[in-house]
């Protein structure tokens, strides 16, 4: 749509002809309209549009310690899973939230460690070291809820 449409289609709005209705606009409408329509106003809200639809800038250093903080919680993670440890046996994400298989490991720890390892694993699923993604442990044997990590915090049943 051409600027020339538009300037058209809001002066026949002012003027107040809307599908063969008349539409009377205060002095206050035509003001604003007249503001809009000189160019001076559309740019002003252009840019307040813009501003509001883009997201805040994020510097690429920031990426890159994200990208490293997680690839050191991933290295972190592939251990714990080892046969040394057991502490975790999978992942099922075909579930929401996603369900985390627990091994011998993960009972043999306080629970300090528990709650600091579900949560580095939720930042890790999430893609981002400040943000979390809802888990709920599983017995990899019996396959029955051990405990959850969401909104509320970590809990053990």
């Amino acid at each position: 749509m051409s600027p020339v449409t538009v300037r058209r289609l809001l002066n026949d709005l002012a003027v107040g002809w809307v599908e063969g209705s008349t539409l009377r606009l205060t002095s206050k409408g035509n003001l604003f309209h007249r503001w809009i329509c000189s160019g001076r106003g559309m740019g002003l809200l252009l840019v307040l549009f813009l501003a509001l639809l883009l997201p805040n800038v994020v510097d690429a250093q920031d990426f890159k310690k994200w990208e490293a903080t997680i690839q050191e919680y991933k290295a972190w993670l592939g251990t714990l899973k080892s046969d040394g440890f057991r502490f975790w046996i999978r992942l099922d994400g075909n579930h929401r939230p996603h369900r985390l298989y627990v091994g011998e490991g993960f009972y043999e720890a306080d629970d300090s460690f528990k709650e600091q390892f579900v949560e580095i694993f939720s930042h890790t699923l999430a893609g981002h070291p400040e943000k979390f993604m809802l888990i709920d442990p599983f017995d990899a044997i019996s396959g029955k809820p051990v405990g959850e990590f969401g909104w509320g915090g970590f809990k053990l049943y």
